[in-house]
C-alpha cells in the first residue's frame, strides 16, 4: 500500500466516524494513532508500506513507550483504518499481557467515607458531591454533565437518562442523594443547567482544562510565545506525560539545555509542575521550562547523596489513606 493513500483517504474515514456518531474524544484517539503512523513512515523516509514495515512499526511501539495500554490502543486505531480500507492483511496483532490484581489498590467503602469526610470538613463542596456522585451511581467522570438542575427537578427526578458510544440506559438516583444536590443548587444559587459551572466561562460545566489550568499559569504562559502550556499528568525514570492546555495528551522529556542547566534533581519536573513545551509535531513535547511552584512536596533521592527529590508539585490537598 501507498503512504499517499493512507494520507488521502483519512478525513473521509474520520468523517465516517463522525456519522457514526462515534465520541470526539474517541475520534481524536483514532486521528492521534494514525498521525503517529504517519509521521513515523515520514522520519523513516518509507512510501511503500507492507508487512515488514508493520512489524518494523510494532517494535518502535515497544520502544518509544512502556504502557501496553498505549500501545495497543494505537494499533487498535490503526487496525480499524486498515479494514476500513481495505487492507486487513497489513493488521497487527495487539501486545499479550498477563493482568495482575492488586485488592490492596481497590477503594473500600471506608476509603471513601474518609474522602467524603475530608472534602466537607476542608469546605470542598464541589469535590465532595463530584466524589459522592461517582462513589453512589458509578458513573463515568465524563458524564457528570447529564446532572443538570432540569434532571434533578423534573417529573422522573430520581432516574437520569445518559448516553454514551451510542447507547442509552437509565441511572438511578438515591433519594439522599437527589435531595442532597437539590440543596447544593439552592444554596450555591444554581438555577438552571449544569450542577458543577466552570468559574471560568458561565453556563459550562467545569472540565480538566477548569481545574488543571488556573487563569494565573495561563497568564504566566503568556510571557511565551513560541511554547505551549502544559501540565506533567505522570512521570516515569525521566519520561513525563502531559496534557496541554487545549486537551490533549502527548508523551514529554526535556530539552538538552533544560537537563545541562539542572543542578540538582529537584529542579526536573515532577507531577503537578506547569511546563512551556514545544509540540512540534512530534511523537514526543519537548519541555523547556517550568513555571513558578506554588508548592513542592519533596522526598530524599535514591542513592546515597544527601539531595532532594520532586515528588509533586502545585498541590494543594493531599489524601492519606491507611
Amino acid at each position: 500500500m501507498k503512504k499517499q493513500i493512507l494520507i488521502n483517504k483519512l478525513d473521509e474515514w474520520l468523517k465516517e466516524q463522525f456519522l457514526s456518531e462515534l465520541s470526539e474524544n474517541t475520534r481524536n484517539v483514532y486521528k492521534q494513532s494514525i498521525n503517529k503512523f504517519i509521521n513515523y513512515l515520514n522520519n523513516k523516509e518509507i512510501s511503500d508500506i507492507d508487512k515488514d514495515v508493520m512489524i518494523q512499526y510494532k517494535s518502535y511501539l515497544d520502544e518509544v513507550s512502556k504502557s501496553i495500554n498505549s500501545k495497543n490502543l494505537w494499533i487498535i486505531s490503526l487496525n480499524k483504518y486498515l479494514k476500513w480500507l481495505g487492507y486487513e492483511d497489513l493488521c497487527l496483532r495487539q501486545f499479550k499481557y498477563q493482568k495482575k490484581y492488586f485488592s490492596i489498590n481497590a477503594m473500600t467503602h471506608a476509603d471513601f467515607k474518609r474522602f467524603l469526610r475530608k472534602a466537607k470538613e476542608l469546605n470542598m463542596s464541589q469535590d465532595y458531591y463530584i466524589i459522592k456522585i461517582l462513589g453512589m451511581t458509578g458513573i463515568r467522570i465524563s458524564e457528570l454533565k447529564y446532572f443538570t438542575v432540569e434532571n434533578l427537578t423534573k417529573k422522573n427526578k430520581n432516574i437520569i437518562k445518559i448516553k454514551n458510544k451510542g447507547k442509552e440506559r437509565d441511572v438511578i438516583i438515591p433519594n439522599s442523594l437527589a435531595r442532597d444536590l437539590r440543596k447544593y443548587c439552592r444554596d450555591q444559587k444554581i438555577k438552571s443547567g449544569t450542577v458543577f459551572p466552570s468559574p471560568k466561562i458561565a453556563g459550562k460545566m467545569i472540565t480538566e482544562k477548569t481545574i488543571l489550568f488556573p487563569p494565573y499559569y495561563e497568564a504566566l504562559s503568556s510571557e511565551y510565545p513560541d511554547f505551549v502550556l502544559g501540565r506533567i499528568v505522570l512521570q516515569e525514570k525521566g519520561l513525563y506525560n502531559i496534557i496541554t492546555v487545549s486537551g490533549y495528551r502527548q508523551p514529554a522529556e526535556v530539552s538538552g539545555k533544560f537537563r545541562f542547566d539542572v543542578s540538582v534533581p529537584s529542579d526536573y519536573p515532577a507531577v503537578g509542575d506547569y511546563v512551556m513545551v514545544d509540540i512540534n509535531g512530534g511523537d514526543t513535547a519537548i519541555i523547556h521550562s517550568i513555571l513558578h511552584r506554588r508548592s513542592l512536596f519533596l522526598r530524599r533521592a535514591a542513592g546515597t547523596a544527601n539531595t532532594e527529590q520532586a515528588a509533586c508539585a502545585n498541590i494543594d490537598t493531599i489524601f492519606i489513606c491507611m
